[in-house]
This record gives C-alpha cells, structure tokens and sequence, in this order.
C-alpha cells in the first residue's frame, strides 16, 4: 500500500521508467504539472485503490495516475468535482488533454520494444496495459 511504501522506503520495481513517462506527460500537458511517487506529493496516502493493486499485487510496470484538475480538498465538495474540470472549461481541458495520449502510446510502445531487446520476457501478467477513456461530448 502506498503509505506503506512511504514507511518503509519500498520502490516501484519500474520506478524509473514511471518518472521518465510522468515527466514527458507534465511537459506534453497544458496546464503543467508536479509529477512524482504518490506519496512524495500528496500529504494522503491512497491505500487500498486500484493503483495499489496494479503496482503491488499485479507488479505492472506502469501503474499512473494523473489529476490534472483541482484546486485541493474542501469541505463539502465531491471527488469528481475536485479532480474534474467545470463543464463551462470542458471543451478547453480536453484540447489539453489530448497531447498526453500521443506521449503515452508512444512511450509505451518504445518500452515494451526496449524490453524485448534487453531479453526482458514479458507475460501476460506483466504487459503493458493502456487504459484509454473516451468522452463524447458534442458541443454547439
């Protein structure tokens, strides 16, 4: 778990590979932003989530999370608002989005081909897996 992690100073096996794909998605990024362990940034650990699960139980090579959104915790307001843009910047913060899918497919398929080379054997329980959301908004 990550406040776990933090105790013990335990790494991500991938650490490296993580925070060179975190650093080029904050400079792909509008607005930029702080990238690094979850537990170096954050004040609160994140036991128990899925991240917790790909990292520790899974051993997935990348396990990322990216809150791009947010102005911190208030009293009173949900997750998805805190981490969500406003409808009115949607269409804004999607166009800023976007840069970050074309660093991500690339960067993992550049990975995967690296391991490959390196004699790296990769099953099926440590593929690099992309999870990709898509949202349809139609817009006047």
């Amino acid at each position: 778990s990550d406040s776990k992690s933090k105790l013990s100073g335990r790494r991500h096996f991938n650490e490296a590979s993580e925070l060179s794909l975190g650093g080029l998605i904050a400079a792909a990024a509008r607005p930029h932003f702080d990238f690094n362990v979850a537990h170096v940034l954050n004040d609160y650990p994140a036991d128990g989530t899925a991240f917790d699960y790909m990292a520790g139980a899974k051993q997935l090579p990348f396990s990322l999370a990216v809150e791009m959104w947010g102005e911190g915790d208030r009293n009173g307001v949900q997750c998805f608002d805190l981490f969500n843009p406003s409808g009115k910047d949607l269409r804004e913060a999607l166009l800023d989005v976007n840069p970050i899918y074309d660093v991500i497919f690339r960067y993992a398929v550049e990975w995967k081909a690296s391991q490959h080379h390196h004699g790296y054997v990769i099953s099926y329980e440590t593929e690099v897996s992309v999870v990709v959301v898509v949202v349809v908004v139609s817009f006047p």
